[in-house]
């Protein structure tokens, strides 16, 4: 289970590491413009190679006067004069908690790790995108998790564990697909008109908390399983680029991908491990939305997947589900490339 930190002690304790890890591989310092909407400051600035038109670069520094720790990230050239432009601010409160900022850091109580997440905070220009859209379209890995101020639920965006040896690639995917999120909703280029067109949030969102991955204990009995379960947007995504050719992509806050064919419609639910809660999560998901899904497209049919890492129980969870109509699709994540099975239609 995950809780939200609000403890501004805590916020700054896991700042100080997140400072140490990414300073240590981002080696090449410079001081550059860094620009946003209203101006412009000079700053040093962290890039991951020395040369290059595309550099990942990272930003960090304390705000006295706004009592709040900065995180700039984005791409560009380190040997160029050029003004530097955010791609996505990490920024935390250092003094009184605030969720007006986008950065967030996130503990899983049970294993005490502490992981670095998003609020779905994001600008373009001198505008706020969409934040319920930005958790529609893009491909990242959402939670909803507890905060430690009490019972309500909040939104959120996993990034990586801050402890992740590929905490740098983590951060630069986790921007790249936020900015490119925000510029298809701002650009009017969503990945449909409209979403409950197929995929209404209506439909489920009597189901959603009921079925919410944080409902209930969660065991995570090896420590790579936290670290997986971040990538569960990049599975998704992968996923995705598979089935471009299979028909029209679609995808809601509670559905993870939805193919529409000319005569069938590709239910995916995907699960970055195999612990018996996601299983029973992912057939109760499949089951129930694939049986709404039937309202939506009469006299098609909805053929659901269940996605998961394929691991030593893989072939004994197969035989389970084998008769309930589910098909089992497998995939392999070593941290940099996911290899998913191909999809046999």
């Amino acid at each position: 289970m995950y809780i939200e930190i609000c403890d501004t002690k805590e916020i700054a304790t896991a700042q100080a590491f997140l400072s140490k890890q990414l300073i240590n591989k981002l080696r090449h310092q410079r001081t550059r413009s860094i620009g946003y909407p209203s101006g412009s400051f000079k700053a040093e600035v962290c890039f991951q190679r020395a040369s290059g038109k595309d550099v990942f670069w990272w930003h960090g520094s304390h705000d006295e006067d706004r009592k709040v720790w900065h995180n700039f990230a984005g791409h560009g050239d380190p040997n160029s004069d050029s003004m530097l432009m955010i791609d996505l601010q990490f920024n935390q409160p250092s003094m009184k908690f605030s969720r007006k900022y986008g950065g967030m850091f996130i503990k899983n109580i049970i294993t005490g790790d502490i992981i670095l997440g998003h609020r779905g905070i994001v600008t373009r220009g001198n505008s706020r995108v969409n934040k319920e859209a930005i958790f529609e379209v893009a491909n990242v890995t959402k939670k909803r998790i507890q905060s430690q101020l009490g019972s309500n639920l909040i939104d959120s965006l996993l990034v990586a564990t801050i402890t992740d040896s590929r905490i740098v690639k983590r951060i630069q995917e986790f921007s790249r697909e936020i900015r490119d999120a925000a510029n298809k909703i701002y650009d009017g280029v969503n990945i449909n008109p409209s979403v409950a067109d197929t995929c209404d949030i209506k439909l489920y969102g009597d189901l959603r908390d009921y079925f919410d991955e944080f409902c209930g204990k969660i065991s995570y009995d090896r420590h790579p399983r936290v670290v997986a379960d971040c990538r569960h947007g990049a599975i998704v995504k992968s996923l995705k680029e598979q089935v471009n050719n299979f028909g029209i992509a679609k995808k809601s806050k509670e559905i993870d991908l939805l193919v529409i064919r000319d005569s069938s419609v590709l239910l995916f639910e995907v699960k970055t491990n195999t612990s018996s809660q996601s299983i029973y999560t992912g057939i109760g998901q499949l089951l129930l939305h694939g049986q709404a899904l039937k309202g939506l497209y009469k006299n098609t049919k909805i053929v659901p997947y269940l996605v998961i890492p394929n691991e030593l129980s893989f072939e004994r969870i197969a035989k389970i589900i084998s008769g309930l109509g589910i098909t089992l699709l497998s995939y392999k994540d070593n941290g940099d490339n996911i290899h998913l099975d191909k999809i046999k239609i």
